[in-house]
Parts: structure tokens; C-alpha cells; sequence
């Protein structure tokens, strides 16, 4: 084995390493911009996500909201009933007061 051959053989060995470590560093900057490119993916879907849930929040709230109308609304209408109901019987008793009258 001569020297040249050993110079042929480690400058071989040596772009062969140089070749694969400038392959690496290539496919890493691609899997760096496509790990930021993802960050940035979740960040925005995150903040869709947020935007969603307080929508959720606001039409959950005027849910309720609007149950304790109706619940008000009802017990409203079901005080209007009972005095209507009384209305009725008072009018009903001074119609037989007056029959009750009228006969005497």
C-alpha cells in the first residue's frame, strides 16, 4: 500500500462525509421549517379553537340567560292565570249576589 493510494482513499472517505453531513444539515433546515411551518399550523388552529370556545361560551350565556326569561315569562303568566282565575270567581259570586237580589 502506497501513500497516494491512502491520500486517494481518506480524500474519498472525506467528500463522501463532507457529501453526507451537507445531505444532514439540507434535511435538517427541511425538518426545522417544516417543524416551525407546524408550530405555526397549531398556534393558528389553537387560536381558531379559543375563538370557537368563547363562542360557545357567549351562545351558552344567552342560553341561560334566555331560560331565566322564560322561567320569569311563565311564573308571569301563571300569576295572570290565579288572578284571572279570582277575577272570574269574584265575577261569578256578584252574578248570583245580583240573582240572589233580583229575587228578593
Amino acid at each position: 500500500i502506497d501513500n497516494d493510494w491512502i491520500d486517494r482513499m481518506t480524500n474519498q472517505m472525506k467528500q463522501k462525509i463532507e457529501s453526507k453531513l451537507y445531505d444532514l444539515t439540507l434535511y435538517k433546515d427541511e425538518s426545522d421549517q417544516r417543524f416551525k411551518e407546524q408550530c405555526r399550523d397549531n398556534d393558528r388552529l389553537r387560536d381558531e379553537l379559543n375563538t370557537e370556545k368563547e363562542l360557545i361560551r357567549d351562545k351558552d350565556m344567552k342560553y341561560a340567560e334566555m331560560c331565566k326569561e322564560n322561567e320569569r315569562l311563565r311564573n308571569d303568566l301563571e300569576l295572570e292565570r290565579k288572578l284571572n282565575d279570582t277575577k272570574d270567581a269574584e265575577i261569578e259570586s256578584m252574578k248570583r249576589t245580583i240573582e240572589v237580589l233580583r229575587k228578593e
